[in-house]
């Protein structure tokens, strides 16, 4: 090590400064052409609303590294709210029951038409029981209608 005189190190140590320097300095462009090109580039850069509405970016101001985290904790507590709703939905049978679950013998695209066609049914057979009925003489006469 004596044979290195004291103004090699100098020059070592200085180099080494410098090229330390530039390594920890952030990169910036050195041709005119270079910072012209980056300056059109930023000006028709996307706006962040734009890239939230796109799904690019997400929501909020959560930094990078927290975001899997914070979706993955949204996924969570909508699975959870699913689960609680599904265990409290109403069975089968009591949906039947109450009409709003139809008869599962017929296509879901014919049970329109089904109910319409039960409905005329019972209007026909109303119109005929109504049809037939006695009228207020006859009932008066056998002593159902007391009256005036």
């Amino acid at each position: 090590m004596s044979s290195i005189d004291n103004e090699t190190l100098s020059k070592i140590d200085t180099q080494a400064a410098s090229s330390a320097a530039v390594e920890s300095s952030p990169l910036s462009p050195h041709h005119q052409e270079e910072k012209e090109r980056l300056e059109r580039l930023l000006q028709n850069r996307s706006e962040a609303k734009e890239l939230e509405d796109k799904n690019i970016l997400k929501p909020g101001n959560v930094a990078p590294s927290l975001q899997a985290a914070r979706a993955e904790l949204e996924k969570r507590k909508l699975e959870d709210k699913l689960e609680g709703r599904l265990e409290r939905r109403p069975e089968k049978e009591d949906l039947e029951r109450r009409g709003i679950l139809k008869d599962q013998t017929v296509a879901p695209a014919l049970q329109g038409k089904l109910t319409e066609l039960e409905r005329s049914q019972m209007a026909d057979k109303l119109g005929k029981e109504f049809a037939s009925r006695p009228d207020v003489d006859e009932l008066k006469a056998k002593g159902i209608l007391k009256g005036e």
